[in-house]
């Protein structure tokens, strides 16, 4: 995962690389590549292609490979936002936080990222100290729902 600082030039450096920068809280997903923005000043690519961070560094982008410090860690099914809207702050019915919808905000105490790839698809990206705590959160989490 490369996090990317946004500055003025980061839309036209993206732009020739035929990338585009989404919007505060979106995501877009083409030719390989991931582009999460939760916040406005910050951009995550996830599996850019080869090249593409030495671009951005050659065009006076402020760029960070963060890959050895984020987990992706896959929550999905028809209760995976139950449990998540158990710790997460923001609201994640689908009108709020339709697919594509990233933010930043914290599972317990542990400040990460969420990605939501469908109705009942979310990818939370934290940080690798704290990846089995958070693990064990969600699993205990899914342990207690009431049954329906």
């Amino acid at each position: 995962m490369l996090t990317l600082v946004v500055t003025r030039g980061t839309v036209a450096a993206l732009d020739r690389l035929d990338i585009t920068l989404p919007a505060t809280g979106e995501s877009r997903s083409a030719d390989g590549v991931t582009v999460m923005r939760p916040v406005a000043e910050r951009t995550y690519l996830l599996d850019p292609r080869p090249g593409v961070a030495a671009a951005l560094l050659s065009a006076g982008q402020r760029l960070v490979d963060q890959s050895d410090y984020w987990v992706p860690l896959a929550l999905s099914g028809p209760r995976a936002a139950e449990a998540l809207a158990r710790h997460w702050k923001v609201d994640l019915h689908p009108e709020a936080s339709p697919p594509e919808r990233t933010t930043r905000s914290t599972l317990a105490t542990i400040s990460c990222i969420l990605l939501r790839d469908g109705l009942d698809a979310f990818r939370l990206f934290l940080p690798r100290s704290f990846a089995r705590a958070g693990f064990a959160e969600l699993a205990e989490t899914l342990h207690r729902l009431p049954d329906d």
